[in-house]
């Protein structure tokens, strides 16, 4: 099925795939912040494959769960990368925060430099290239 809706949970709008009034499927939702998701739905959370663009142009994009970002690659407003695992944090609703956390590697723009090992909260935690973990 097939259909749009607009609900205040979401403060935005919705089109795509629905399932018992839930989004349910392929779908992408525009919030009034600038920022959007597109991709996969299970019964109103992001899942499976999509990417969330931030109200400042930064996004992730990659792998979901249950709402929540576990793996894939972040595009900074700056023009850092990071491709790898992450930890999701919901502060309740839809606002998330999303943190680089374990394996994974980071591409310095300024540097032009990859940092690679396993990250915590967004901090290098162990260097697989003999880093020195305090210069990142």
């Amino acid at each position: 099925m097939f259909g749009m809706f607009k609900k205040d949970i979401y403060q935005g709008n919705y089109s795509g795939e629905v399932r018992n009034d839930l989004a349910h499927g392929l779908g992408k939702i525009e919030f009034e912040d600038g920022s959007s998701y597109e991709g996969g739905f299970l019964f109103d959370e992001y899942h499976g494959e999509g990417k969330f663009i931030f109200s400042d142009e930064g996004f992730v994009e990659g792998k979901w769960t249950n709402g929540l970002f576990y793996e894939g690659v972040r595009i900074f407003v700056n023009g850092d990368k990071y491709e790898g695992e992450f930890l999701t944090i919901k502060d309740g609703g839809r606002q998330f925060q999303v943190f680089m956390h374990g394996k994974g590697k980071l591409y310095r723009y300024e540097e032009g430099k990859w940092f690679s090992g396993y990250w915590k909260d967004d901090d290098l935690e162990e260097s697989v290239d003999d880093w020195d973990v305090g210069d990142i």
